[in-house]
């Protein structure tokens, strides 16, 4: 789930024969009647889901057929026609978009390693020139810090790990900063900086 930056709509993707994208309108705590036109058709089994800084554009991560999706939002919150990102992923499960709305970052589980992008004015997104970035096996969520410096990435290797990169604000590059093992046997599933 993922709320609009203005904090009226709330989308939502789940999984059926074909993955979908709701949009529900918000008001109070209550949700109203999904949007017309909703629910949308995206990529199969969108895990990751993220709304750009602006609330222009949303962006969902499908880990079955190995894809990212890109939508306009409309002014009512509606969503645009998609576009499919024509980069080779494999099993984009979790999206980060940095705190200056400038880069989009896709875990990329298939692969070990984190794919970058710079995020244009229309939305568009253009392969970073130093991506991939090499994570542990199986990164699976991904967040950022308040200040914007560092990224987090939770990998499921054997110990699972969390991993730190340093990101350069000027260019989206991210530069491996240390790994740290964790308890347990299964791979992180949620994390989050405190502000």
């Amino acid at each position: 789930m993922a709320l609009s930056p203005s904090g009226n709509v709330l989308y939502v993707t789940g999984q059926g024969t074909q993955g979908y994208i709701e949009a529900f309108p918000l008001n109070k705590g209550v949700l109203g009647t999904p949007l017309a036109g909703s629910p949308y058709t995206t990529g199969n089994d969108p895990y990751g889901l993220v709304i750009a800084p602006g609330g222009g554009f949303l962006y969902t991560g499908n880990k079955l057929d190995n894809s990212i999706s890109e939508f306009p939002i409309n002014s009512d919150g509606s969503l645009g026609q998609q576009l499919t990102i024509g980069e080779t992923f494999t099993s984009p499960v979790s999206l980060l978009i940095d705190k200056s709305g400038k880069y989009l970052y896709a875990a990329n589980q298939g692969n070990g390693n984190l794919i970058g992008f710079s995020i244009g004015s229309d939305g568009s997104l253009t392969l970073l020139s130093a991506s991939p970035f090499i994570t542990g096996s199986q990164p699976s969520i991904l967040a950022g810090d308040p200040g914007g410096g560092y990224l987090f990435v939770g990998n499921g290797s054997s110990p699972p790990k969390l991993q730190s990169f340093s990101l350069a604000t000027g260019s989206g590059t991210l530069t491996s900063v240390a790994a740290y093992s964790l308890s347990g046997s299964g791979p992180p599933t949620s994390m989050v900086v405190t502000p």
